[in-house]
């Protein structure tokens, strides 16, 4: 009975242990509570609040309160406020309060706080803006600003972490947004989210505008520029709308505007010859000097692929009221179909989308922008490789050469330099030290050629410098790992049949990782060429859709990175077809004497003797007769055996 209460006490000691999740230690989270006051001078005050229990304060932080202040104390910027209390029940408020007299003093303090955040943690780079506007398009006060009070507390974490007296359990999402309150001059002013964005404009504006940009290659640009302006504002302004319209107009521009249900759409388009005319003309239409546009193209010679680096900065605040949450920049870049988006980044965090489509016109990224943010764009393509050539020669079978050449366009040598050439003395040291590798450049009017010449003694070391020439392998003092597929296998084959020599190989050579997302324009053009006086053809042919034999050599192109033949090539075994003709011969010379002596033979057989009516068999003449049996008989075995035994 004892036993039954022990055991009845264990689960139940078990089943709270289970129940209140004791040994497990979760980080707590802290919701941060903001207070933001501002007047029209940008001057004013942000309180962040934020309560910790004394249970989760010691699981997380430390026994003693005097931790937390430490830190705080060591790593507090100049002029932010940081305190803590305890509080009656026990709990432990930190309450961070940043005065400031102005937009530059705010932004530099928030500044401060974002620079004790891990550099790979930040999520954006912070700004804090308010704008006025006095038109006939829009009167009030606007305020954004693109980062939250839990961002501000979070150096604190970091801190903690960097601290001896705290756990050696990194604290991660330790502060979450609370709520946020926010007054402009006095009056509470309605945020919705946890980012003070606000505004006090009291009049109609527009809620949309879209940006089309189409970048070519040769620099030029064209663009549109369509705002989405409802039927209120059409009402309103009247006819001074279309006068308004026409003043955001550059020149060389066109200005058109359709009807809708609810709305008008006025469209601006025009082109430019270089990104700074592109701006200047945007700057107009958009009414600010903010804008901007860079592009840059950069390649990795490592994987013969390039990026062009687009960098745009798109600011409609002009028109829009961004504190509407339905309001947003519509942008879309266009570029050539040979491109790729990489990604799509936003400085200060105001992009909500960004996705990319392909059609008739090419590349499409469409971005969506609530706020005026400066916008990067890498897009990827391949570095055009005019042709490469592969011709391998077998002299015998322990005496192979390969040459392999890459020829690159003038424009394709801007881009990666000399690095194809270092990418090829890097993978195959090992063999250009032993001399049997040789690399060299020769430059063209319009290309530049790089010649790698392999010299080997067996099918198995070629395949090792290939590899090692492709960057699939490593060789070091003599040590091949292989991690690739090329591989060169060859066999002399003699036994197959006595009137021809078989010489057959499989070739399997892998490009794509050397190539890496480069395009060879003109394709890969591959030659194999067998020993003098050998007739080559394919065996099997699954790559080359011009793939020929001619003479000794099997040649063929293709746009394929991994290239994989088996082929053969025969020539007249002498040895073999004098063997054949001398079996013919003793056989025929011995059963004609064997016929012409037949009745003596018979008679041997018969007898035991060639004695016939008392005269010699053994005279000089038969002697001759039987010498050349003989001879015809032991040539006739020795050529047997050795056609036989495959012995040619």
């Amino acid at each position: 009975m004892r036993f039954i209460k022990y055991l009845l006490l264990s689960f139940a000691v078990m089943f709270i242990m289970t129940a209140s999740g004791c040994g497990e230690k979760e980080t707590p989270v802290i919701k941060a509570d903001t207070t933001f006051k501002l007047d029209k001078e940008f001057s004013g005050v942000r309180v962040i609040n934020a309560e910790i229990s004394w249970s989760d304060y010691r699981n997380a932080i430390g026994k003693e309160k005097s931790i937390l202040d430490s830190v705080i104390e060591e790593n507090l910027p100049e002029g932010i406020s940081c305190s803590t209390y305890k509080q009656t029940d026990g709990s432990i408020l930190i309450t961070e309060t940043i005065s400031f007299s102005s937009e530059a003093d705010y932004n530099d303090k928030i500044s401060a706080l974002y620079s004790l955040i891990p550099e790979s943690e930040r999520r954006v780079e912070p700004e804090a803006v308010l704008s006025y506007d006095s038109s006939l398009l829009k009167k009030g006060y606007a305020y954004r600003e693109n980062f939250t009070s839990s961002e501000l507390l979070s150096w604190i974490c970091y801190a903690l972490n960097d601290s001896e007296e705290t756990p050696d359990e990194e604290l991660t999402n330790l502060f979450t947004d609370g709520s946020v309150t926010a007054y402009f001059e006095g009056e509470q002013v309605s945020v919705k989210g946890s980012t003070v964005v606000f505004s006090t404009i009291d009049s109609d504006t527009f809620t949309n505008i879209s940006i089309y940009t189409y970048v070519a290659g040769n620099g030029s640009i064209s663009a549109k520029v369509s705002f989405t302006v409802p039927n209120s504002m059409v009402g309103r302004l009247g006819t001074r709308l279309t006068s308004i319209m026409n003043s955001f107009v550059p020149s060389e521009a066109v200005i058109t505007y359709t009807n809708g249900g609810s709305s008008r759409i006025y469209t601006i388009s025009f082109n430019s010859s270089s990104t700074d005319d592109y701006v200047l003309k945007m700057d107009k239409i958009l009414c600010t000097n903010n804008n901007s546009l860079t592009v840059t193209t950069s390649a990795n010679e490592l994987s013969f692929t390039g990026s062009n680096n687009i960098t745009a900065f798109f600011d409609g605040s002009h028109f829009l009221d961004y504190a509407d949450s339905d309001t947003e920049l519509d942008v879309t870049l266009c570029v050539d179909s040979s491109y790729s988006l990489n990604s799509c980044t936003g400085k200060y965090g105001y992009v909500s989308s960004c996705s990319s489509s392909y059609n008739s016109e090419g590349l499409n990224i469409s971005i969506s922008l609530h706020g005026p943010e400066e916008v990067s764009v890498e897009l990827g393509f391949a570095v055009e490789i005019q042709s490469v050539s592969i011709n391998t020669i077998i002299n015998k079978q322990n005496d192979i050469e390969r040459e392999i050449v890459f020829t690159l366009t003038s424009d394709a040598y801007e881009l990666i330099g000399t690095g194809i050439e270092e990418k090829l003395k890097d993978s195959a040291q090992y063999w250009v030290n032993t001399g049997k590798v040789t690399i060299s450049a020769n430059e063209k009017v319009d290309s530049t050629e790089y010649r790698i010449y392999m010299s080997a003694s067996s099918g198995d070391e070629l395949s090792e410098m290939t590899r090692a020439v492709l960057g699939e392998s490593s060789y070091d003092n003599g040590s091949s790992g292989v991690t690739g597929h090329s591989s060169f296998n060859e066999v002399e084959q003699t036994h197959s049949s006595p009137f021809r020599i078989y010489y057959k190989t499989n070739d399997v050579l892998n490009l794509s990782s050397f190539l890496g997302g480069s395009f060879v324009t003109g394709g890969v053009h591959y030659q194999l060429t067998y020993p003098e006086f050998f007739i080559a053809s394919f065996t099997e042919n699954m790559i080359f859709e011009d793939g020929s034999a001619s003479g000794r050599s099997v040649s063929g192109s293709t746009y394929n990175k991994i290239i994989s033949v088996t082929s053969e090539a025969y020539r007249y075994n002498m040895v073999g077809i004098v063997l054949v003709i001398i079996t013919l011969a003793s056989l025929m010379s011995s059963a004609v004497i064997i016929a012409l002596n037949f009745s003596q033979f018979v008679y041997f057989m018969l007898h035991g003797s060639f004695e016939t009516d008392g005269k010699e068999v053994f005279t000089k003449k038969n002697i001759r007769t039987i010498t050349l049996l003989c001879v015809s008989l032991v040539c006739l075995a020795i050529c047997l055996i050795r056609l036989i035994f495959h012995i040619y």
